[in-house]
């Protein structure tokens, strides 16, 4: 499968050749043979694409995605749920020390990536979103009744097939897919490659055990946000995730966060493309006044030159 843009290309080998650089043309042929799978970030392929998937802010957030045509992903360390991390790693610890190792140069590779997998990357970043608009545990969670919980719906542009179409949500180099909460998913998402390269590792393979380790590390590293408790399932979460350690990250003092932007895009044959993300609906969660609220979103989405269309929850919650 080819890489889909340039720039993923160019991302992908800033993280490979300096590893693979290490060694004479004969080894660096076998790296790449080995970690070719993995050079692919794309989300699972057994994933089918959404047609619509929402994501749930506040008003302020509502405010910045329609004035910057973009989804501003957390920092993996900053997401509202602080058990997210204490879940996931020991998961993904867990499943490697599982994987079948018989040689020597097998069990060295296991024994490598757990020791890589110490700690999550400090720039795993992540933009959440929903494949239902209107959950009550999601309205709990995002924006409040004094000003305002919504849920923003994306179309995703289908392309002439499944590469295409998942081009939207993966711009340069992200990784998308749905959160699995069963252990048989969350082993699927983090693990089918790596079982693969473990089982073709042979002996003489031993001077890339380091090399390899690092890569497998980042791939387990870009799973982790994939992976949530069972009791959270009914969110329904589709999320597209990055390790990246540029230096674009940016601030929100008063919250305390990194964040990073998030643009999906189309890129392919379709006649489709803009530089305005496709926002289908927007709904407004349970609140005591729904006539305001109302109304500042149609003032903000007449501010900003936006037509869509505005529907409100009947979810009787009440928090206020």
């Amino acid at each position: 499968m080819p890489f889909r843009d340039e720039d993923e290309e160019i991302r992908v080998a800033s993280l490979t050749v300096q590893l693979a650089s290490q060694f004479d043309s004969r080894r660096r042929k076998r790296f790449y043979e080995l970690v070719g799978n993995l050079l692919l970030v794309s989300g699972h392929p057994d994933d089918a694409i959404p047609n619509v998937v929402y994501h749930y802010t506040g008003l302020a957030g509502l405010a910045g995605i329609l004035e910057g045509n973009a989804i501003w992903a957390s920092n993996y360390a900053f997401l509202n749920d602080s058990t997210e991390n204490a879940f996931a790693l020991p998961r993904a610890r867990s499943f490697v020390q599982s994987v079948p190792a018989a040689s020597k140069a097998q069990k060295a590779l296991v024994a490598a990536i757990l020791k890589e997998l110490e700690q999550p990357p400090a720039v795993l970043y992540v933009a959440s979103f929903c494949l239902k608009p209107d959950l009550l545990s999601m309205w709990r969670g995002y924006g409040s009744h004094a000003t305002g919980r919504f849920a923003i719906g994306l179309q995703i542009v289908r392309g002439e097939d499944e590469d295409e179409s998942r081009s939207v949500l993966e711009p340069r180099g992200w990784r998308s897919g749905k959160v699995a909460y069963t252990l048989a998913q969350q082993k699927r998402w983090t693990m089918d490659r790596i079982v693969d390269m473990v089982a073709d590792l042979k002996d003489e393979d031993a001077p890339l055990i380091l090399a390899l380790a690092n890569r497998c590390a980042l791939h387990v590293s870009t799973s982790l946000p994939f992976l949530k408790m069972h009791p959270f399932k009914e969110e329904r979460e589709w999320r597209a995730v990055r390790v990246d350690p540029s230096e674009r990250a940016k601030l929100d003092s008063s919250r305390g966060r990194l964040y990073l932007e998030y643009r999906p895009h189309w890129k392919g044959s379709s006649k489709q493309q803009s530089k305005d993300l496709p926002i289908t609906e927007i709904w407004i969660g349970p609140t005591p006044d729904k006539f305001r609220t109302k109304r500042r979103v149609e003032i903000l989405l007449d501010y900003f030159g936006k037509k869509v269309p505005i529907r409100v929850s009947g979810i009787p919650l009440q928090d206020w």
